[in-house]
């Protein structure tokens, strides 16, 4: 059996997932800059009222969470009296519904690395919880070991489940009921993939392109390109993630 305790995590989140929500304030934020052109309104202040917009869109559109892990159930609860989420308040699901999930570390755009754990539902719901950029990482620490071990003994308890006893004669029906854990992007090749055609690309830049390089093209050389090249290879080629 699943042990009978819970365990809670709180953080913030985008409950209608990251790529759903960009496309949502950019198809927003986009027009008020059109408009804004059209209006004649100057450049800097436009520039400014974009990336207000998107900001302000940004915090409208995520929303404090309660997550609960038991060994009867998973549950999400936001914390927030917006209209936007009236639909996904609460949302709670048994383990057997848990189809698979990805958990590992990721890199933000301007603060750093994150820990992260991505859970799937049979319904397409999908959860996504991080550490906030290690500012909760003791509790998400606990929470992550509590799910992994949830995990575990759900995927032991079905797998005894469907072993037939020696005296039974009743053929045991074969369904997959495990909960699968999915590889984080830096697992799969398409990452390795990547990671050496960037390099090869930085190459040919280095042997063909380099003397007719302008200042800003070596600034970006130096301090994205390589850089990230070389996140990329550490993390596609060295570093391996812990298993869950």
């Amino acid at each position: 059996m699943l042990s009978d305790a819970s365990k809670t995590y709180n953080c913030k989140i985008l409950p209608y997932g990251t790529l759903a929500t960009i496309a949502i304030i950019l198809s927003i934020s986009f027009p008020l800059m059109y408009a804004g052109i059209f209006l004649g309104i100057p450049v800097l202040i436009n520039v400014l009222l974009f990336v207000g917009s998107i900001y302000l869109l940004l915090n409208k559109f995520s929303a404090q969470a309660t997550f609960v892990i038991s060994n009867k159930n998973l549950q999400r609860t936001l914390h927030t009296t917006s209209f936007l989420f009236k639909n996904v308040l609460h949302e709670e699901f048994a383990w057997n519904e848990v189809k698979s999930f990805k958990s590992g570390t990721d890199k933000g755009k301007y603060r750093g690395e994150f820990q992260f754990l991505e859970i799937k539902f049979s319904n397409s719901s999908v959860w996504y919880i991080s550490d906030m950029y290690g500012e909760r990482k003791p509790d998400y620490d606990e929470f992550l070991s509590a799910f992994s071990e949830q995990v575990k003994q759900f995927n032991q308890d079905n797998k005894t489940a469907q072993q037939p006893s020696a005296a039974s004669t009743v053929p045991v029906p074969a369904e997959k009921n495990s909960i699968e854990r999915e590889k984080t992007f830096y697992e799969t090749i398409w990452a390795k993939l990547f990671t050496i055609l960037l390099g090869v690309f930085i190459v040919m830049v280095f042997l063909f392109a380099g003397p007719y390089m302008s200042a800003t093209s070596v600034f970006k050389m130096n301090f994205v390109l390589l850089p990230g090249f070389a996140y990329m290879f550490y993390r596609s080629f060295i570093k391996k993630e812990k298993p869950v």
